[in-house]
C-alpha cells in the first residue's frame, strides 16, 4: 500500500466517523458541523484517489492544482 492509499483510508475513516456523529447528534448545530466535516474529509479522500489514478495512468501527479516537479535546481 502506498502512502497516498494510506491517506485515502485515513480520510475515508474520518468521513465515516463524522457521518456517524452527525447521525447521533441531537443538536442541529452539531449535526451540521459533522455533516460539513464529513463532506470535507470525503473530498480530500476523493482528491487523493484522483492523484493515485493519475499516477497509475502515467500522468504527472498534481497536488492541489500544483504540478509536482523534480528537485533538479534550475541553471
Amino acid at each position: 500500500m502506498t502512502d497516498l492509499e494510506t491517506k485515502v483510508e485515513k480520510y475515508e475513516s474520518k468521513t465515516a466517523q463524522c457521518k456517524e456523529w452527525a447521525r447521533q447528534a441531537t443538536d442541529g448545530y452539531q449535526r451540521n458541523f459533522y455533516e460539513e466535516l464529513a463532506g470535507y474529509y470525503g473530498q480530500v479522500a476523493a482528491d487523493f484517489r484522483k492523484v493515485i489514478a493519475k499516477q497509475r495512468n502515467g500522468q504527472s501527479p498534481t497536488y492541489f492544482g500544483t504540478t509536482v516537479r523534480s528537485e533538479t535546481p534550475l541553471p
